[in-house]
């Protein structure tokens, strides 16, 4: 009998998305994961100049 290793491919974020109530971010294997946005205080409230602060670092 023989063991085989399975190689696992981390997916990365591809693109960030805002909406007035959901944070969205698609990854490299092809899902979307999407939450809502109060799940992120600071991103709440953050101004617009925030924001785009936040997502030239991300």
């Amino acid at each position: 009998m023989s063991i085989s290793a399975v190689e696992i491919e981390v997916p990365y974020a591809e693109n960030v998305r805002v909406t007035k109530d959901t944070l969205s971010v698609d990854l490299s294997d092809g899902r979307t994961i999407s939450v809502p946005l109060e799940w992120f205080p600071r991103l709440v409230y953050a101004t617009s100049k925030e924001l785009l602060n936040y997502y030239e670092n991300f």
